[in-house]
């Protein structure tokens, strides 16, 4: 395990990032999700639903532009569709996109 934190520590610096970086800049997907969930009113959010919205932008991304992640992660918001539900569309349209 030594080894392997020099090896990291090493790679860090080769790349300017530094140590106390990740220590203390970093913040998780959930803890950032769950921060402006909280702010916004609207309580904590499932794993679930972090997972199918990041499965959400991936189709979007990956089947027309990237740009297209967040302005689709919105537009579910405004349809009151559930992540989950809105999922099965992108892929209904990931499927019908990849056939053209």
């Amino acid at each position: 395990m030594y080894s392997l934190n020099i090896y990291i520590s090493s790679a860090m610096m080769n790349y300017g990032i530094h140590w106390w970086y990740y220590l203390f800049m970093t913040t998780t997907l959930e803890n950032w999700v769950n921060e402006f969930a909280e702010a916004l009113n609207l309580g904590s959010v499932s794993q679930e639903d972090i997972d199918s919205l990041l499965d959400i932008a991936g189709i979007a991304a990956h089947t027309s532009a990237r740009t297209a992640a967040p302005i689709t992660c919105w537009l579910i918001g405004k349809s009151g569709k559930s992540p989950q539900e809105a999922l099965e569309i992108a892929r209904s349209l990931e499927v019908k996109f990849s056939s053209i």
